[in-house]
């Protein structure tokens, strides 16, 4: 499903980096019957701060709901704070020359915040804290944002949102954070890492980038890494 949504995020006037192209190559990818490949598993990504993973999922998930009509994105955060910066952001990014003629409205009232697109499909924003997240029907795509804050029962919560996808190719579920504190309750997000280093998982991708383990902090090719 990659190509037709990079090509959709060029309209939309962004260019993405060669990682940012990886990643959302992965995160789309189909298995022969066109479902996604990580319907169960989900697409997990341990990335450093501030290197541009919600600039490649918002715009990845603002190109797929352009290009299916009346899909439900649920998009939460741990904290309330988080929650409404990524809502700016994505206000501002609906707003754009390019983005604005497909987007009907922002929505911005206390119960509802998000974009709502001309074509029926939705992006909605919430905390988790707040309890945003649980409850809803038929949602295709559900990010969750602040990855390394989440333990399985709030997880076990919100997954069955998934199950009424309507979407041809599926629910598709995101988890982005940044590498765990060790105060972190990240059950959820260690589970997931430990599945796809142990290999036994098959319907999960994890992207992860950092140092390595002994790394000495003022070697240069260790911060490129």
């Amino acid at each position: 499903g990659w190509p037709a949504i990079e090509a959709m995020c060029r309209k939309l006037g962004t260019e993405l980096d060669e990682w940012q192209a990886g990643v959302g190559r992965l995160m789309f990818s189909k298995t022969k019957d066109g479902k996604y490949a990580t319907t169960v598993g989900g697409v997990g990504m341990s990335l450093p701060r501030q290197v541009g993973k919600t600039h490649l999922v918002g715009y990845a998930v603002f190109a797929a709901c352009i290009l299916n009509p009346g899909i439900t994105v649920i998009w939460t955060a741990h904290h309330t704070r988080t929650a409404n910066e990524t809502l700016r952001a994505m206000q501002g990014m609906a707003q754009r020359q390019k983005v604005a003629p497909y987007v009907l409205r922002i929505l911005t009232s206390n119960e509802q915040k998000g974009v709502e697109f001309h074509n029926n499909s939705r992006i909605l924003f919430g905390a988790r804290s707040d309890g945003f997240g649980r409850g809803f029907a038929g949602v295709d795509v559900l990010v969750i944002d602040e990855a390394q804050i989440l333990r399985e029962r709030d997880l076990d919560a919100m997954l069955p949102t998934l199950n009424a996808a309507t979407a041809e190719a599926g629910g598709l579920a995101i988890f982005m954070g940044t590498p765990p504190t060790p105060s972190d309750p990240s059950e959820a997000f260690r589970r997931m890492r430990d599945d796809a280093l142990s290999g036994e998982a098959d319907d999960l991708v994890w992207v992860e980038c950092g140092a390595d383990p002994t790394a000495d902090p003022d070697d240069r090719k260790q911060w490129a890494k």
